[in-house]
């Protein structure tokens, strides 16, 4: 063959490569985005699950927690020793005739009101020892006397109108808020002036 004829043949086979230069330039381009599109979307499936994860993982331990908490018993919760002596100095100043009554043959519920009489015994209060509820005394009698069905009820004879953080009721009923998370309070207008009653049924 003549040169001509070479050149063509290599001018041809340059014209080829360089096609298949751009084929192949191309295609990586191509395939390239198509793996970061599909990479992009297990990233956002992963992050996703992993969010998914965190919520029930949250969820299970809220359960845990909640379930070791109601197996717990009742107890009054301060914040330190010195948060403790500054509320026994409160309930001091203006101590307050008190009855504490609890669930009979229920011993969690007598712990806890012996906890509640050590305390206002020891800030000087009008409180005998707590009494179990005679066997005698019906749920329908329990609610006339303004407990409620479970948990701590603190009975007065009016809830007061314009209640301040000072009143020997609110430090009660805070102090026992904080400890259980919630209390009941109730009127019964038998009850003396100035005189509380606490009610302590089964645990919630």
């Amino acid at each position: 063959m003549s040169v001509e004829q070479w050149k063509t043949i290599f001018d041809w086979a340059t014209v080829v490569l360089v096609g298949l230069t751009f084929v192949a330039g191309a295609g990586a381009l191509c395939t390239g985005n198509i793996l970061s599109e599909r990479q992009s979307a297990q990233l956002m499936k992963f992050e996703i699950d992993l969010e998914t994860q965190k919520e029930k993982t949250a969820t299970a331990e809220a359960v845990v927690l909640r379930l070791q908490k109601a197996r717990l018993p009742r107890m009054l919760h301060f914040d330190s020793n010195e948060s403790l002596q500054a509320l026994t100095a409160s309930l001091k100043r203006n101590p307050l005739p008190t009855e504490i009554v609890y669930k009979k043959d229920d011993s969690e519920a007598y712990a806890f009101a012996e906890q509640i009489w050590a305390l206002l015994s020891s800030a000087r209060w009008q409180v005998p020892r707590p009494e179990p509820v005679p066997d005698d005394i019906s749920a329908d009698v329990l609610e006339q006397m303004g407990a409620q069905p479970l948990g701590v009820t603190i009975v007065v004879k009016a809830i007061p109108a314009n209640e301040t953080p000072d009143d020997p009721l609110a430090i009660v009923t805070g102090l026992l808020s904080k400890s259980l998370g919630s209390v009941a309070r109730s009127p019964d207008p038998r009850l003396q002036d100035n005189a509380i009653k606490i009610i302590i049924l089964q645990k919630p």
